[in-house]
């Protein structure tokens, strides 16, 4: 039994969030993207994890449950075959934690529980994570952004959008 250790992304998962919404691409390693999602914070979720939809004080939180909620929508994808992944978002505390899958805090810890547990169920390794600045997360920022009347990203026209289960 070997396990196998890509040393390059195979996909790239960007995601970005604002206080009210969460987006994701699913791109290739050369950036061309294949498909997206966007979805409104589910409230019965920030309940759960003891944060406030609107609250900027959560911001780490909603990136972190962007990232996760990328690995539950493209569950069926990562599981085709042992890939290495590379988040990319705009957030530094979320990819630290993402990278370290721990933090102090006590919802953000929640989170990076559940994301081990789906990296290991799709067999799955992140490669290393990728800060994408503010100024260059455009897309996914519109995609989180969509309840407040912002648009699909014109590139993302055409390719498939992803719904997100129920929490």
């Amino acid at each position: 039994f070997t396990i196998h250790q890509p040393r390059y992304p195979s996909l790239i998962i960007r995601t970005d969030a604002s206080t009210t919404g969460m987006g994701g691409i699913l791109l290739r390693p050369d950036g061309t993207p294949l498909r997206y999602w966007a979805a409104p914070i589910d409230g019965a979720v920030a309940d759960f994890l003891g944060v406030t939809v609107g609250e900027s004080d959560f911001m780490t939180t909603f990136e972190l449950l962007a990232f996760l909620t990328s690995l539950v929508v493209w569950e069926s994808a990562l599981q085709r075959h042992a890939v290495g992944i590379r988040p990319e978002m705009d957030n530094i505390s979320a990819l630290r934690i993402t990278a370290n899958l721990t933090s102090r805090d006590a919802a953000a810890n929640h989170i990076a529980a559940e994301i081990s547990l789906r990296l290991h169920a799709a067999n799955t390794t992140i490669v290393h994570v990728k800060h994408w600045r503010n100024i260059l997360n455009t897309e996914a920022d519109a995609l989180s952004r969509l309840q407040e009347g912002k648009s699909v990203p014109r590139r993302l026209h055409g390719l498939p959008r992803d719904s997100v289960p129920c929490h």
